[in-house]
């Protein structure tokens, strides 16, 4: 399976010089099997304008599933092979070992909000914006 990808400017500045910083998998740092026999993680790259300093990924992955994203009580913040809780603790290990003062935390495509609660009760000062209203009303 494959997910369609649009090659994107930067949506700050619209520049159109990024620099390339990484990549950006669906579970793959975390160490997670396959979500599905032979099915594809998502990926894409991770980059930083060069003008501005917005990182982004690039290109963006489209997603046409906006019956996942309709109602809080059945969106999966994760696959089903993996713990939210356990992903996001990981995640928040990662982004502690690198952050060298502030502790403010924005998370773009919020979800409901379970990443938000744990940075939260680590300490962190946090925002987070969703563009699913019901999603964006639960969290």
């Amino acid at each position: 399976m494959s997910y369609p990808v649009q090659y994107i400017c930067c949506k700050v500045c619209g520049s159109d010089r990024p620099r390339f910083l990484g990549i950006r998998g669906n579970l793959e740092y975390a160490g997670a099997p396959a979500l599905k026999p032979r099915q594809e993680h998502m990926v894409t790259n991770v980059v930083q304008c060069r003008v501005c300093g917005f990182v982004y990924t690039n290109p963006l992955i489209l997603c046409d599933n906006q019956e996942a994203y309709s109602e809080h009580d059945k969106y999966k913040s994760s696959a089903d092979n993996i713990d939210p809780q356990t992903l996001f603790s990981f995640t928040m290990d990662t982004i502690e070992k690198y952050t060298i003062s502030g502790k403010v935390l924005l998370d773009v495509g919020c979800g409901k909000g379970e990443f938000l609660d744990i940075a939260k009760k680590r300490g962190w000062r946090v925002y987070g914006t969703e563009p699913f209203g019901n999603l964006a009303d639960y969290a």
